[in-house]
């Protein structure tokens, strides 16, 4: 759970300083995002750094407003991040981001879609190699993420086997 907390907090950042999260990439750009945002017109791909905007200050910060230290080895600050900024016509109407991260539930690419002001829209895994992929796939799982922000997990605190308080796995 702590990599959808991770994504979050990148979705949230993301409107402000047009960043996103943990180096992934979608598998098929077109596609997805026109799934995620059938209204969309265009996008456009950059690759940042927690390094580049903030560095070891930005970092500090999103640890304290997770509670939590991000991992060295996925999410340093000099781990290119992939985002897609989507436009509708030329209005800025969310962005698009992956989380690649091994843990408890093996590893893992999470797509998480956010509006402007950082609130998920939708997410889905692009990749998942575990046996419970089945519970964490379904709908009712995912569809309790959507419509929350950043701030909805500052105080937010791991409970294995990975739920967050209020959060059903089936």
């Amino acid at each position: 759970m702590k990599q959808i907390y991770v994504a979050c907090a990148l979705a949230a950042l993301a409107p402000l300083v047009a960043r996103a999260a943990v180096g992934c990439t979608l598998n098929d750009p077109d596609k997805d995002i026109r799934r995620l945002f059938p209204s969309y017109t265009s996008y456009k791909t950059e690759f940042n750094s927690l390094a580049e905007h903030g560095g070891a200050t930005l970092k500090a910060e999103v640890e304290k407003k997770l509670g939590d230290r991000l991992d060295a080895e996925y999410e340093s600050v000099d781990v290119p991040y992939a985002c897609y900024t989507i436009y509708e016509r030329k209005k800025v109407i969310g962005y698009v981001f992956g989380v690649n991260q091994k843990g408890v539930f093996g590893g893992m690419q999470i797509i998480v879609a956010a509006d402007p002001r950082g609130v998920i829209r939708d997410w889905y895994y692009q990749k998942l190699s575990h046996t419970e992929a089945a519970k964490l796939r379904a709908e009712g799982f995912r569809r309790q993420f959507v419509g929350l922000s950043l701030s909805d997990f500052y105080f937010h605190r791991e409970h294995y086997p990975g739920t967050a308080p209020g959060c059903k796995m089936d």
